[in-house]
């Protein structure tokens, strides 16, 4: 007898429970299935009964009885079906993706999942690496390029077991191999790209912040989508791992260089100076050249590795050549004043435009600034038409000769021989020798020489001696209005002539030509002077 009922329970009843349930699945309303699953038996009915259900859940394993959204609404098998686990914050989401991916995915109650694994048939919980493999074997959900947000989560869920901390070489690190193939890499421009292997020709760029996002707005194709991206996400795309095992690169100070080469036009390269319209024809925005300014304070590589492009903004409209060694622009908005400023534009030379650099503390130029400009010294200032003019000031020399007027020479000439410079600190013995070679000196006899030549001894003009007359002196002699310019001309190394020498070789050669009255004067003025 035991063994009838035994035989009955389960040759009988477990099988007609199970079509039973198959059968109800052709009533049940898949808009309200909690009524078809209040009649799955739990796993905590007693003996003999649980013989029953135990042989039930092994027929129904194979039968459609767990109804699933997929391909508009089927039943499957629970041997086939997926469950995603509610874990997940995004589930209901990823669920819709890989229904739209043709997976079972099914819904049932906790109690009814729990039943299920403890007869042996549990459900297959969707994983990570199952969706990371779904998704490399059958390519990007069309949802992912209507909604991006869907996009950045399945991505997030597809490294969501991987650990961003792992060595590169480690088993936990070798598994970000598992990405290669994945089409979720997010873009810049707003596409998606695919992870690919770590010697694919083509990189995913990773980007370290957001001035380097819109420095390299130019090549968005390249450049992966930090700005999107949460913490985490950020992590594993900054990680060692993930770069040893994809085709991620970070964003090296050389690469970066390239990359905005790549980006400005390419006939500034080389070039001295280059007028500047921003923001129009392919040229920089005045925005774009100050985040590179304020990049450049904390990644001076970038700069150095970017010499010889011009990229020195100029109050004159310009963009001068990064160079250490040899820069035009001066650091000076402040303390030159217009006719000053207008010589040295004349002169070849250019103003920063302080407005499109970054200051430090104080209002202080950053020592990065400070590399590619003059500063508005007496040694700056002359540096800088040094560099305007391939080097030399006899181009200056010239300029000052044909295009300054005499206002403006000596509007410039009070700026070189002002007081802060005139000690031995702040005027090298070259400075000095650059100041009188310029021709903005005047001197006796005519209204505005040009004291000197780059061949002619610095020493051919002189202070005139006191005493002397005024009207007698020649253009040999240096006009100097107060006491305070003669002894400038002293500092630079202009000598003075003693009284005597200039009557002897000024005014006795010259007494048959000399008008008579200035020779009388001349005679009673050196009878005063002798002992």
């Amino acid at each position: 007898r035991v063994e009838w009922n035994k035989a009955l329970l389960e040759g009988i009843i477990a099988p007609t429970y199970a079509r039973l349930l198959l059968r109800l699945t052709k009533l049940a309303v898949p808009s309200n299935l909690r009524r078809y699953y209040a009649l799955w038996p739990w796993d905590s009915v007693p003996e003999p009964w649980a013989l029953v259900v135990r042989h039930l859940y092994a027929v129904a394993g194979d039968l459609p009885v767990l109804y699933s959204e997929v391909d508009g609404g089927r039943w499957v098998c629970p041997r086939d079906a997926r469950y995603v686990p509610e874990t997940w914050r995004h589930a209901t989401e990823l669920r819709k993706v890989l229904l739209d991916a043709g997976q079972p995915v099914v819904e049932v109650p906790a109690r009814l999942r729990r039943t299920l694994a403890a007869f042996s048939l549990p459900l297959a919980d969707v994983t990570p690496t199952y969706v990371r493999e779904l998704l490399v074997q059958n390519g990007r959900p069309p949802v992912v390029d209507k909604d991006r947000a869907v996009g950045l989560r399945l991505l997030e869920y597809c490294v969501s077991d991987l650990r961003s901390s792992s060595e590169p070489n480690t088993e936990a690190g070798m598994k970000y191999a598992q990405l290669q193939g994945l089409p979720l890499a997010p873009m810049s421009d707003g596409t998606w790209q695919t992870f690919q292997k770590r010697d694919h020709e083509e990189k995913l760029l990773v980007v370290n912040g957001e001035d380097e996002g819109m420095i390299l707005e130019g090549v968005n194709a390249k450049m992966l989508d930090c700005k999107e991206l949460t913490a985490g996400l950020l992590d594993h795309v900054r990680c060692e791992a993930m770069a040893a095992h994809t085709n991620l690169e970070p964003l090296t100070s050389a690469t970066l260089c390239v990359l905005i080469a790549s980006i400005l036009p390419q006939e500034w390269k080389g070039e001295e100076e280059v007028m500047w319209t921003a923001g129009k024809n392919g040229q920089p925005t005045e925005e774009w050249i100050r985040r590179l300014w304020k990049y450049f304070v904390g990644k001076k590589a970038v700069a150095v590795g970017l010499g010889g492009w011009p990229l020195v903004p100029t109050l004159e409209g310009s963009l001068c050549k990064l160079s250490e060694q040899q820069s035009r622009v001066i650091d000076g908005a402040t303390t030159f004043g217009i006719g000053v400023g207008r010589t040295l534009h004349k002169l070849g030379a250019r103003i920063l435009h302080f407005d499109l650099v970054p200051k430090g503390a104080d209002n202080a130029t950053p020592d990065v600034v400070r590399a590619y400009v003059q500063q508005p010294t007496l040694h700056g200032v002359l540096e800088a038409l040094r560099s305007a003019n391939g080097g030399s000031l006899e181009p200056v020399a010239e300029i000052l000769q044909k295009d300054i007027t005499a206002s403006e020479k000596r509007e410039f000439r009070a700026f070189l021989m002002d007081s802060q410079w005139m000690w031995p600190s702040n005027c090298a013995e070259a400075d000095a020798k650059a100041i009188l070679a310029l021709p903005v000196h005047d001197v006796h006899g005519i209204d505005f020489s040009f004291t000197f030549s780059f061949s002619t001894a610095i020493t051919t003009q002189k202070r005139a001696p006191a005493g002397a007359t005024v009207e007698l002196l020649t253009q040999d002699y240096i006009k100097a209005e107060t006491q305070v310019d003669l002894d400038h001309y002293k500092f630079l190394g202009v000598p003075t002539e003693t009284l005597a020498q200039w009557y002897d070789t000024c005014i006795f050669p010259r007494l048959d030509a000399l008008d008579p009255k200035l020779c009388e004067k001349a005679m009673l003025a050196m009878l005063r002077h002798l002992p």
